[in-house]
C-alpha cells in the first residue's frame, strides 16, 4: 500500500535552461527531461498546496427533460503521436492553474555556501538579486581589522581586502569570546584614510564597541529585491511534487513550471526560523505516469535560532541624514517578530500558443512588512509623529552560522502602536512597520548596475559566507 501513502512526497527544484519554462519548439509545453531537480525537505503542508482548477466551459442548453450539460474542456490538444503528460494523441492536455505553491520548512542556512546550492535560494534567487561575496575567484573568508579604530563608525582593513567588500552589503562582526554576532551594512569605503595604506570601511548602524586589530570581519551573501527578471539572481523554475510511495512506487506527480517567488516569511517556529515560500507557476500539469517520490534532505547549516543567540536592533533616525551614514544602535527587547515579504510577479509577453499563457513572467514589485511584539517602546511609538526612519536588524543565530534581515530603511506601517495586556499580565506593544524604497545612506559614486541595486536596496536577507 505504500504507493498510496500521503505521508510519502517530496518536492524538489530545478532551474529553468533557458527561461520562459523551458517550452518545447513544437507542442509548447514544457521539456524538462534534461534537467536536474534537487529535493528539498518541506513541511507536510507542502502536500495541499499544490493544487488548482482546471479550466472548462459551460453552458445551459435548451431542453425538456432533467440534467445538466457536461462541461467542455479548454486547452490544447496532443497532436503528436506520443503520450504528453497523461494526454492520449488527440486528447486535450489536462492543465491546473493556481495563484501560489506554498513552500515551507525550518530555516538551515547553506553552511557558508552559496546558498543557490540549496533549494529555498532557488526559490528566492527566482524573483530576488544575489550579492556573491565571493565573485571574481575571491575564496570567501574572515578578514581581520589591520588596525585600532577611533570610534565605532568605521573599521580598516587591508586594500586587498576591502576590494572584495561592496558598498551596501552586510558585513558579520565577531569578537572573541563573545557568543551574539552584531550585523552591519557597509556604507562607504576610503583608500588610505589612515596613511597607512589601509581602506576605512564606514558601517551602519555604528558598533557599541571601538574596533581593535584582529577583530573578524566576516563577509556574507545576501538576497535584495530587485524590479526585473533580469537583475534576478536566477531564470524561473520548474517545481515538481511527487507523492504516494518510494521510488517507482509513487503514484502523483504535479510540474509547476515557469514558476517565480511571489512572497516569503520569517516567523518563530518554536524557537527556531520557520521559512515559508510562496511560489506563482504558469501552469501546473498532471504527470501521474512518471511519479518518483526523492530524496529531500535538508540544508546542511544548523537550524537558524529567533529566540536564543541573537539580538534585534535598530538605528537612531536616519530620515535626512547625508550619506554615508552612520548612525548610533540600541537593542531592542523584543518578545517575537516576524516578517513578511510580498514579491509582485505577473505574466509579460502572452502568448497564446502554450497552455502556459505567457512567454515570460516579469518582477514587477517587492515590499516587507515587520511585525515586533517588544516592551512599550516610546522611541517606535513616535516614529510617525517624529517622521523617522530607522534601519531595523533582525538576528538570527546561532553565532557565526545564523543570519539577519535588516531593514535598512524602516517606517511605521500605520497608526497602531497601542501596550496592552501580554502572557502573565507583562505589559506588551506590537509595532508593524515597513522597508521603504531607495536606501539612500550609502555613498552610491560610481556604482551602476547590480552594485547600485544592493546599495539602494530597502531590505536584505542575510546569511554567512564561509
Amino acid at each position: 500500500m505504500s504507493g498510496k501513502s500521503s505521508e510519502i512526497f517530496s518536492v524538489s527544484i530545478a532551474e529553468s535552461a533557458t527561461g520562459g519554462g523551458d517550452r518545447n519548439a513544437l507542442t509548447h509545453l514544457p521539456d524538462v527531461g534534461a534537467l536536474t531537480f534537487q529535493g528539498m525537505a518541506t513541511t507536510e503542508a507542502s502536500i495541499d498546496s499544490f493544487g488548482g482548477e482546471e479550466l472548462f466551459h459551460e453552458e445551459t442548453h435548451s431542453r425538456s427533460t432533467a440534467g445538466e450539460q457536461k462541461p467542455a474542456a479548454i486547452g490544447v490538444v496532443n497532436t503528436t503521436s506520443d503520450v504528453l503528460y497523461g494526454a492520449n494523441p488527440g486528447e486535450f492536455v489536462s492543465c491546473l492553474y493556481s495563484d501560489s505553491i506554498t513552500i515551507a520548512h525550518r530555516f538551515r542556512s547553506a553552511n557558508g555556501a552559496n546558498p543557490i546550492s540549496q533549494g529555498f535560494g532557488k526559490v528566492l534567487g527566482s524573483s530576488m538579486g544575489l550579492y556573491d561575496p565571493t565573485g571574481g575567484g575571491v575564496t570567501p573568508a574572515s578578514y581581520v581589522a589591520s588596525e585600532n579604530s577611533v570610534d565605532q563608525t568605521e573599521v580598516y582593513l587591508s586594500d586587498a581586502d576591502a576590494l572584495n567588500i561592496a558598498i551596501g552589503a552586510p558585513l558579520m562582526i565577531s569578537r572573541a569570546g563573545e557568543m551574539v554576532d552584531s550585523y552591519v551594512i557597509v556604507t562607504a569605503k576610503s583608500e588610505n584614510a589612515d596613511g597607512s595604506g589601509n581602506t576605512s570601511i564606514e558601517v551602519h548602524p555604528k558598533l557599541d564597541f571601538v574596533p581593535q586589530a584582529g577583530l573578524a570581519i566576516n563577509t556574507c551573501y545576501a538576497f535584495y529585491p530587485v524590479v526585473g527578471s533580469a537583475n534576478a539572481a536566477m531564470r524561473d523554475l520548474h517545481v515538481l511534487f511527487n507523492m504516494g510511495g518510494t521510488g517507482d512506487t509513487a503514484t502523483v506527480r504535479r510540474l509547476a513550471s515557469l514558476s517565480r517567488c511571489s512572497g516569503f516569511s520569517l516567523t518563530n517556529d518554536n524557537n527556531g526560523v520557520g521559512l515559508s515560500m510562496s511560489v506563482r507557476p504558469a501552469c501546473i500539469l498532471r504527470d501521474d505516469a512518471n511519479a518518483n517520490v526523492v530524496e529531500s534532505p535538508e540544508a546542511p547549516g544548523p537550524l537558524l535560532q529567533h529566540r536564543y543567540g541573537c539580538r534585534v536592533d535598530a538605528s537612531d533616525n536616519i530620515n535626512g541624514v547625508p550619506a554615508p551614514i552612520s548612525t548610533s544602535r540600541s537593542s531592542l527587547s523584543n518578545f517575537d517578530w516576524s516578517v513578511e515579504v510580498s514579491i509582485d510577479v505577473s505574466a509579460s509577453s502572452p502568448d497564446t500558443k502554450s497552455i502556459m499563457g505567457m512567454d515570460a513572467m516579469e518582477i514587477n514589485n517587492a515590499t516587507a512588512s515587520i511585525t515586533l511584539t517588544s516592551e512599550n517602546s516610546e522611541a517606535l511609538q513616535r516614529m510617525i509623529a517624529k517622521d523617522e526612519l530607522k534601519t531595523l536588524i533582525l538576528g538570527m543565530g546561532p553565532s557565526g552560522d545564523g543570519g539577519a534581515f535588516i531593514v535598512k530603511n524602516a517606517s511605521r506601517a500605520d497608526g497602531n502602536a497601542n501596550p496592552s495586556g501580554g502572557d502573565g499580565g507583562r505589559i506588551q506593544q506590537e509595532t508593524t512597520l515597513r522597508a521603504v524604497r531607495d536606501f539612500a545612506g550609502c555613498d552610491t559614486n560610481g556604482l551602476a548596475g547590480a552594485d547600485l541595486l544592493l546599495a539602494t536596496s530597502p531590505f536584505v536577507l542575510v546569511l554567512p559566507a564561509a
